[in-house]
């Protein structure tokens, strides 16, 4: 039986989407202490000329964006670069003194964050005035325009049956945008985005008697927005397929 003795995951990387042999990039030096994830964009802080995940809004040399990290890593108080889980020297994980940076290619948006905690989209869903027999549907969109729709005929008079029932049906959905949420909530249905950062687009309606079925945006999404770092990258521009190209 073999002993591990470590592991080095080189899933841990970020692949452009389309064309990457047109993707260009370069080993960079990066600020102490960091736990950074592929696909962070990051800027060059002016009091150390060093890499540091990307802060829209910040003083320092961080609000401009310089490109978007190829790896996972960690750094050590001194800066070096560890690939794994802690900053623990080995012959695969480090130290290292750079780690690549992507300067230009195409990316899909779901795979970068341009903060460092993003934010997934929370809408929330509030049925009223249910009777039995009224119907309540959510209207899914994708990027693509092509739309899902799932309804549900209350069985009872309370907005939990109903939050119940519409439940299971998203759970039961093999729909893009119904499984990229997760729904709960008892008199309200919450859907909250499962990939943090990115938005999705679900309609709400309700027919028979006086029943209403409203929809209000609680949280926005927030951690991937392409106008974060547009002004970083004059001729970045988002493709017909929602991909992000930085060159």
């Amino acid at each position: 039986m073999p002993t591990v003795i470590e592991v080095f995951d080189l899933s841990r990387i970020l692949v452009p989407v389309q064309h990457p042999e047109d993707a260009r990039w370069d080993s960079v030096a990066w600020g102490p202490n960091l736990t950074v994830l592929r696909g962070t964009f990051a800027g060059q802080k002016t009091a150390d000329m060093k890499m540091y995940p990307f802060v829209s809004g910040a003083g320092d040399g961080t609000q401009t964006a310089r490109g978007i990290a190829m790896y996972d890593f960690m750094t050590d108080a001194n800066g070096k670069v560890f690939y794994g889980p802690s900053t623990t020297p080995s012959a695969r994980a480090g130290p290292w003194m750079t780690s690549p940076l992507y300067i230009r290619g195409i990316f899909d948006s779901e795979e970068l964050q341009t903060a460092v905690t993003p934010a997934g989209e929370v809408d929330t869903f509030t049925p009223a005035n249910v009777a039995v027999g009224n119907v309540f549907t959510l209207t899914a969109t994708q990027k693509n325009g092509t739309t899902t729709t799932i309804s549900y005929t209350a069985a009872a008079t309370t907005a939990a049956d109903v939050v119940t029932g519409l439940t299971a049906l998203i759970n039961a959905s093999s729909d893009p945008v119904f499984y990229s949420v997760t729904p709960s909530g008892t008199s309200t249905l919450i859907l909250t985005s499962k990939n943090l950062g990115t938005t999705f687009s679900i309609a709400s309606s309700a027919s028979g008697g006086t029943a209403t079925f409203t929809r209000a945006a609680t949280t926005p999404a927030s951690g991937r927005a392409f106008s974060d770092i547009s002004a970083s990258f004059p001729g970045a521009r988002v493709l017909h397929n929602g991909y992000w190209a930085i060159i």
